[in-house]
């Protein structure tokens, strides 16, 4: 994995996740149950695309990328976020499972190499 990579879609993700976190807070009921789903799934999607990005990584790679976006995203809700919403905010449940889904997303949804290893192998088999 190369930090280029990591750095250009943790950046792209932080500030994707924080205008769709103002925008959710501001003008959205979040409290609606299919509006919280709607807000997880957006997250959800954002972080697989992010994370499929990185091409081809171990559970070490993984757990690195996961807890360095954590950190990016958790600073930018303290310097973007939260002024702009207010800091209550940070004691909303969604919120927090909002870093939760990120961190399981990106631990779940990378491309992991013992896979690409036996996608690779079978081509070679089969071309032998």
């Amino acid at each position: 994995m190369e930090f280029s990579k990591l750095f250009g879609f943790g950046a792209f993700l932080v500030v994707v996740l924080t205008v769709l976190k103002v925008i959710a807070f501001q003008l959205f009921d979040l409290k609606l149950l299919i509006i919280s789903l709607l807000f997880g799934l957006l997250i959800l999607v954002l972080t697989v695309a992010c994370t499929r990005r990185l091409g081809v990584i171990n559970y070490l790679e993984a757990m690195l990328a996961a807890g360095f976006w954590l950190i990016m995203i958790l600073l930018a809700d303290l310097i973007v976020t939260g002024p702009l919403v207010g800091y209550s905010i940070f004691k909303t449940l969604l919120l927090w499972l909002s870093y939760l889904l990120v961190i399981i997303t990106v631990l779940l949804f990378h491309k992991k190499r013992h896979i690409d290893i036996r996608r690779k192998m079978k081509s070679v088999k089969m071309v032998a």
